[in-house]
């Protein structure tokens, strides 16, 4: 790099320092030797403490990719269940609520049955027990059971 910049200054394959050329004017002084090798040197440690703190920013950044990327599956497996559970909830209320209006018609109709003659559904063997009593309690209990609405 020094030899692009500096086309008379060599480094020492052995010491690898760098020395000029004694060519004429195109020869630098060991000051601006010395000079310019602190200024390589200085760049080349910068230039190392980039790269290392490049890696590490990046080795930080595959690592909040990778949690994201978990979350995100995580997330994703969730919600799949949470859907699975909504639509069995859903399903399961639209039956209730078929069975709820069934019940509900049935009461109804016994109420209407119980109130136009109440007395062709009291069995005989209840002979005993007075009609009325026995009828006002299956009436009540009717009524709690099957809130009109």
């Amino acid at each position: 790099m020094m030899e692009l910049l500096y086309p008379s200054v060599h480094r020492s394959a052995s010491t690898g320092i760098l020395k000029s050329s004694s060519s004429g004017e195109d020869s630098l002084s060991l000051s601006d030797t010395r000079l310019i090798t602190e200024k390589y040197n200085r760049l080349l440690e910068s230039h190392h403490k980039l790269l290392r703190v490049n890696q590490n920013l990046e080795d930080k950044l595959l690592r909040v990719v990778t949690s994201c990327e978990e979350q995100k599956e995580a997330m994703k497996t969730e919600i799949s269940s949470l859907t699975e559970q909504l639509d069995f909830y859903k399903s399961q209320s639209e039956r209730l609520e078929v069975e709820n209006v069934k019940y509900r018609e049935d009461c109804l109709l016994a109420i209407q049955l119980l109130q136009c003659n109440p007395s062709n559904f009291v069995d005989q063997h209840f002979d005993n027990v007075s009609n009325m009593s026995f009828l006002s309690i299956v009436v009540s209990r009717l009524c709690c059971c099957c809130r009109l609405p």
